[in-house]
């Protein structure tokens, strides 16, 4: 399919603060590509999708798995078709992550956290590969006045994982996991940090580069270290925790509040991209990966066709989530997978969008890396390539 794209001017406002990379302030080309899929309406109604999550299958792509948050309720689990496969009525989910790789009764499991705006907890599951069911881990009992987002982090310093959570009043937690028992886990509170009194909640953490990136609603995406203060390079000289640079703000007409999801395309060697979604005009806007995170173009995403037939175009989206590594058939070289606030006649849902389609559409075209291995610990060399026997 031919790529479609839409020209659109918009209104550049001055910089009042030094971003980090995007500080040209120009009115961007917004290009538009087709949704190809969409997933079965979530169970809850009104504003109820908000953020997805993709587990890869380790040995069949095609059996991957789209965890979707259901603010009314709890999770929606997803196959590559769109079709529900499991509905956990666990809470009022609001984000949605998930990593590979924890030893927990002696065996490796892939672990999910979710934000329970219920009891104010990050929840835990673990993916079951040969029921493609989410099995419970646990909760952690936050003691924030509320909890909002949440992204998952691997150090590759420590080699443990982490879930960063966050509150509407600008309080980000971050929680090393660990294993106590065979089906439980917990955690301890590494640090706690201000962000400011304006409220935040889209967050995503790059395992290879040690960084974080958290979305402030109404002003842009900040970048900070990953690693707490103890561990990170970027301390400030003054030893306050936390330092902190604009990647971007609303003002230079790039994204227009709210700034919502943000997701990170995982290439080698630190390649790849960082999308945010700009939930005030329904698009995406696409940085280079590495810092200074320099802007390169938005895209929306429109409507489209696919093997289930017609999908309605995107509007307003909260949260989404990107892979570069093969997801079956329908999407060989990877997927963006983004929440849509209209489904006509229906709740919410999910639009899918094959990752070609998507760099494909600057005059300059984005790279296509289907070589990283989501398992892999972030700084570990890819494994060697046979060569063919034949």
């Amino acid at each position: 399919m031919t790529n479609r794209f839409t020209l659109v001017l918009l209104c550049a406002c001055g910089t009042s603060l030094a971003l980090g990379g995007a500080a040209s302030a120009k009115p961007p080309v917004v290009y538009e590509v087709a949704a190809t899929l969409e997933t079965a309406p979530i169970a809850s109604g009104d504003d109820a999708a908000d953020d997805p999550a993709v587990w890869v299958h380790p040995t069949v792509a095609s059996l991957s798995l789209i965890i979707c948050t259901d603010k009314g309720g709890g999770l929606s689990v997803y196959d590559l078709t769109g079709k529900l496969v499991q509905d956990l009525r666990d809470g009022r989910m609001n984000n949605v992550d998930l990593r590979y790789g924890m030893v927990l009764g002696g065996r490796v499991v892939d672990v999910v956290a979710a934000s329970n705006r219920t009891d104010r907890s990050v929840t835990l599951y673990r993916v079951e590969a040969e029921s493609r069911h989410l099995v419970p881990l646990g909760r952690i009992a936050t003691g924030l006045p509320d909890v909002y987002g949440l992204c998952m982090y691997r150090s590759a310093a420590r080699g443990t994982l982490s879930v960063f959570v966050n509150s509407k009043n600008g309080t980000v937690q971050q929680w090393e996991l660990r294993a106590e028992g065979p089906e439980r886990v917990a955690a301890d509170l590494l640090r706690s940090f201000r962000t400011g009194d304006r409220q935040i909640e889209g967050m995503a953490a790059d395992d290879d580069l040690g960084l974080l990136y958290v979305g402030e609603e109404g002003l842009g995406v900040w970048r900070y270290s990953a690693e707490p203060p103890a561990a990170a390079s970027t301390e400030a000289e003054d030893g306050t925790p936390d330092p902190r640079v604009l990647v971007d703000q609303a003002s230079n007409g790039r994204l227009t509040p709210d700034i919502e999801g943000i997701a990170i395309y995982r290439g080698r060697d630190g390649t790849g991209y960082l999308i945010v979604s700009s939930q005030g005009d329904s698009t995406f806007a696409v940085y280079d990966r590495r810092p200074p995170n320099a802007y390169l173009f938005s895209f929306r995403v429109g409507p489209g066709s696919g093997p289930g037939g017609e999908v309605d175009g995107v509007t307003t989206t909260d949260g989404l989530e990107v892979v570069s590594v093969p997801l079956g058939p329908a999407f060989p070289q990877g997927a963006l997978v983004v929440q849509d606030d209209e489904n006509p006649g229906h709740t919410q849902n999910l639009k899918l969008v094959p990752w070609p389609a998507v760099a494909g559409l600057p005059p300059t075209p984005l790279i296509v890396d289907t070589s990283v291995d989501p398992r892999r610990a972030p700084g570990a060399p890819p494994p060697a390539v046979s060569a063919d026997p034949r």
